[in-house]
């Protein structure tokens, strides 16, 4: 029961109108993207290379097999991987404590935060 009440109120919490409006303007991406390629292989390829044309939904199977191809369904947030200095950065600043901070701070930028404060 408590899993039905938290979804109701999470469905008030969110609203039937910014459903409504995802779902519609995820149709409209989806139909906009099938239209533009139904277009460009039927204005470019079968001059070029003597194929048929294609219909709308022959359009969306070919970007699905083109996502499915050349990308993936998941990726990384900003692409970045666990080589990246970046993250390595930023995993070594989480577990620093704020004396360490102070010191890196001091070593990177040849000035602390802390004095900073006091000066102004």
């Amino acid at each position: 029961m408590k899993r039905k009440t938290f979804f109701i109120e999470r469905l008030k919490n969110v609203g039937i109108k910014r459903i409504f409006f995802f779902l519609i303007a995820f149709a409209f991406g989806i139909s906009f993207f099938g239209i533009i390629v139904t277009l460009l292989w039927n204005a470019i390829l079968p001059d070029i290379f003597k194929v048929q044309t294609i219909n709308f939904w022959q359009a969306l199977g070919l970007i699905l097999l083109s996502k499915i191809f050349f990308s993936s369904f998941y990726k990384e947030r900003f692409h970045l991987n666990k080589n990246d200095p970046r993250i390595k950065l930023r995993e070594k600043w989480i577990h620093l404590s704020p004396e360490e901070r102070e010191r890196f701070i001091e070593k990177i930028w040849g000035k602390s935060e802390i004095n900073d404060m006091n000066e102004k």
